[in-house]
């Protein structure tokens, strides 16, 4: 891998950065690990990639939504420090996670439990309904995006990706390097050239859900290739439940609200999908076993015929019929 573009980096801001190495890259930026000189803290810096810079309206966009996003402030959203621009480099700033993201937790040890996957839905969900609250739509909400910290902790980063509600009105569907999103979790509307709402998050945490519960997608990759609501309708919801996994079939009706292909048949709110992910029957989320007679039905019926045949011994030994 050529360091040119970490060299560039390095020399652009030198005093005020140490660059350690790269973390990750995307459609929308390269990340790199990098020191504070003068607060001496760890931090991550997203630079626009060259084939973008050269984009005076997206190279602005970038920053506007980096500053404004720069705004939130929320235990679990990773905080913007700086969005900037050094001889035609266009970068921001953001908090470090040592942790990992769910997409490398999946990878790492499969699906997560459900009250884990529960406990982590719900952090991510009350950070992108506080940031919906204030007119930012993510519009990339992904495993990659959330990060599990050291302390458990579930973060959403890469908020200067975001669409601001309303900010750019342009059709994105006509310009694919304007298409924010990653294909797998993006709400099919966007492929419909309309406008990313709180819904289409709603949509994309939905899939994450489901992936965390089954490690898989609940439609495929077929979503994104429906060009038409009437093609859109026709997809068939695959229930977590039928993924050959202990899930809560509450979990799953819920998972099913939040990726209707239609946006006005989800959530309205966050908070009403969290609120049906914690079905008032937490026994099952709590235990770290599954009940015997889910786990093993025929024995659980066997424990209970020897159960019910030593109740009737104890009653025949106690009362003895009359003769």
């Amino acid at each position: 891998m050529s360091t040119e573009p970490l060299d560039r980096l390095q020399e652009l801001l030198a005093g005020q950065y140490d660059i350690e190495r790269e973390l990750g890259r995307g459609g929308m930026g390269i990340v790199y690990l990098a020191r504070d000189v003068r607060l001496d803290r760890l931090v991550a810096i997203k630079v626009l990639p060259r084939t973008h810079g050269t984009n005076p309206e997206l190279r602005e966009r970038f920053l506007r939504e980096a500053r404004t996003a720069a705004q939130l402030s929320h235990p679990n959203i990773v905080p913007i420090y700086r969005a900037d621009e050094v001889d035609g480099l266009a970068f921001f700033t953001m908090g470090f996670v040592d942790g990992e993201n769910i997409a490398d937790r999946l990878r790492a040890r499969g699906p997560f439990a459900p009250a884990e996957a529960v406990r982590v839905l719900r952090e991510a969900a009350w950070a992108l309904a506080y940031a919906h609250a204030r007119g930012v739509v993510h519009r990339d909400v992904k495993p990659e995006n959330i990060m599990i910290d050291g302390a458990g902790t579930a973060k959403i980063i890469d908020f200067g990706s975001t669409r601001v509600a309303g900010l750019l009105e342009m059709n994105a569907s006509n310009d694919p390097a304007l298409i924010l999103g990653t294909e797998q979790y993006s709400a099919p509307e966007y492929f419909l050239g309309e406008y990313g709402t709180s819904a289409s998050d709603i949509f994309s945490l939905g899939v994450i859900a489901y992936q965390m519960l089954t490690g898989k997608l609940p439609y495929g990759t077929r979503v994104p290739r429906c060009r038409t609501r009437a093609a859109q309708r026709k997809l068939g919801y695959v229930s977590a439940r039928d993924e050959k996994r202990l899930i809560p079939a509450w979990v799953d009706e819920a998972i099913r609200k939040a990726v209707h292909p239609d946006p006005a048949r989800r959530y309205g709110e966050l908070s009403e999908f969290v609120y049906d992910l914690q079905h008032p029957n937490q026994a099952f989320l709590n235990k770290a076993r599954p009940p015997l007679m889910e786990r093993n039905p025929v024995m659980f019926w066997k424990v209970v015929s020897l159960f019910l045949a030593v109740a009737l011994i104890v009653v025949l030994y106690r009362h003895p019929a009359a003769t």
